[in-house]
């Protein structure tokens, strides 16, 4: 699956369940608290880059490092 479509679900998967909380989709999912956050940080990309994370163009690592960046700031680096 493609990265930033997988977490678009996971979000989607929050909203429709308002009383779930990141620590509760991570147990559903097996992976940690952490883990989720930083898949949930991917929504923050600009389109542009999030459409590189998925054509694995930008690997996950770089991309959790760029959604910590401001938007306008994000293609500069």
């Amino acid at each position: 699956t493609r990265p930033v479509q997988y977490t678009k679900q996971l979000q989607r998967i929050l909203a429709n369940q308002p009383l779930m909380t990141i620590s509760d989709l991570a147990t559903m999912l097996a992976k940690s608290p952490a883990w989720v956050a930083d898949r949930l940080g991917l929504l923050k990309l600009d389109d542009s880059i999030a459409k590189l994370v998925d054509d694995g163009e930008i690997n996950l690592s770089n991309a959790y490092a760029l959604a910590k960046l401001p938007i306008e700031e994000q293609a500069n680096f």
